[in-house]
């Protein structure tokens, strides 16, 4: 099933709104299996509007209109969307109720054009509005070559309830009667998304059930698998076979399930499940490393805070900053990783060692080495030597996210990969 999602709005169009709503119901749909091929912005202009609704019933199973519900001669997507379908303008009772009383208690006077907001399409279903007064519109076209329509409010605070309360069900009686819909997030590090979705082509140019979705946040990309079914056990057993397919082609990259979960909090979870702790030294990274594992780990589980004044201890700590030599980085690296652990009582130490000299321009695409040391009670300590090419904040990042994945890979003993 495709659908489009257009917006409603001049101010949209000028920039003076940030458009949330699309993305808002464009992640929603997706995780009913509904795809979106287009999205766009219409101005508050009839005739534009007509053109829009023309062009995406040639393409659409179901057009999603968001904005220009409301009561004033610029909201025109009811009367547009009613004028494209060639019906009238009902209305629903309980939600002129709604706005007359308002009025009354408040004792502001009601304007004719106020009734507006309780009207929805003819032959549709209106959809209540708990926060505001113009309620939505669900039309099912009974001509299976014209799309359906779905139309609401623009303000997110009203759009959002009214979706998750009202309009999922609308869309589950209609389209999923029956079926049960469960997407599985995973999540991934070392491999672009490109690269990975070059990989997985053959599996989702002929996806059917489950779909494949890959997405990137920052620099985890991520795939979403939907499947629907007649009850959990199916369901699942298709995310099952659809995650077991995916892994055989890229699962050395895999670290995890779910929208928001991070490759740090992956890590913290690692450790603290195997009881280990760790503790570590960054030199070029304004302590980027300690940042993001503080933030996962605020009781301090597995996280040794050095103590201040803890590097004056480590004699090699005073010429770090005066090393040019990447070789000698290396072996700088190593041992002060190796110190710091015994020194610390931390079963891990990992040393992030970057430039310590000021940067012209952090903006500017520069090249810039980092060794990343792991040293670990029992086991021979090992360095990876890593060059970052985009801007000084961007390697920073890079390094840091890399260092995160080596204690990975190593306590995990899955070694080291080639970064794609």
């Amino acid at each position: 099933m495709i659908a489009e999602i257009i917006s409603v709005g001049t101010e949209l169009l000028l920039g003076q709104i940030v458009d949330t709503n699309r993305t808002f119901v464009a992640k929603k749909i997706t995780e009913k299996g509904i795809e979106t091929y287009y999205q766009s912005i219409v101005g508050d202009n009839l005739e534009r509007l007509e053109e829009a609704l023309t062009l995406a019933d040639t393409r659409a199973d179901l057009i999603i209109l968001i904005g220009g519900l409301g009561p004033t001669k610029d909201d025109l997507t009811k009367q547009a969307t009613a004028q494209h379908l060639g019906v009238g303008l009902a209305t629903d009772d309980e939600a002129l109720d709604k706005v007359v009383k308002w009025h009354q208690n408040s004792g502001v006077p009601m304007a004719k054009n106020n009734r507006l907001q309780a009207q929805y399409l003819e032959g549709g279903h209106p959809i209540e509005n708990d926060v505001g007064f113009a309620v939505g519109s669900f039309y099912e076209d009974d001509d299976e070559t014209h799309a359906d329509y779905l139309l609401l409010p623009g303000p997110p605070w009203e759009l959002e309830p009214m979706f998750d309360k009202y309009v999922q069900p609308f869309l589950n009686k209609s389209y999923f009667e029956n079926q049960i819909i469960t997407s599985r997030v995973l999540r991934y590090y070392g491999i672009g998304e490109s690269r990975l979705s070059t990989i997985l082509d053959d599996l989702i140019e002929n996806q059917t059930n489950p779909t494949i979705a890959t997405y990137i946040k920052r620099l985890e990309p991520t795939i979403r698998i939907t499947a629907n079914g007649t009850d959990q056990e199916e369901v699942d057993s298709l995310l099952d076979e659809g995650e077991e397919k995916i892994n055989a082609l890229v699962g050395d990259y895999f670290y995890g399930y779910g929208d928001n979960y991070s490759l740090e909090e992956a890590v913290y979870d690692l450790l603290r499940d195997r009881g280990l702790t760790l503790c570590s030294v960054e030199l070029g990274t304004n302590e980027l490393f300690k940042k993001k594992i503080s933030n996962v780990d605020r009781y301090n589980k597995i996280y040794l805070e050095l103590f201040e004044g803890f590097m004056a201890d480590v004699a090699v700590y005073e010429s770090v900053d005066k090393v040019s030599d990447e070789n000698k980085k290396r072996e700088v690296a190593e041992t002060l990783a190796d110190l710091t652990r015994k020194l610390s009582g931390a079963d891990i130490c990992v040393f992030v060692f970057g430039s310590d000299g000021d940067v012209e321009d952090i903006h500017k695409y520069q090249k810039e080495p980092f060794q990343l040391a792991f040293s670990r009670k029992g086991q021979e300590t090992v360095v990876y030597s890593r060059i970052y090419a985009k801007d000084h904040l961007d390697n920073q990042e890079r390094a840091v996210y890399d260092m995160f994945d080596i204690i990975r890979r190593q306590v995990t003993g899955l070694g080291e990969l080639e970064r794609r």
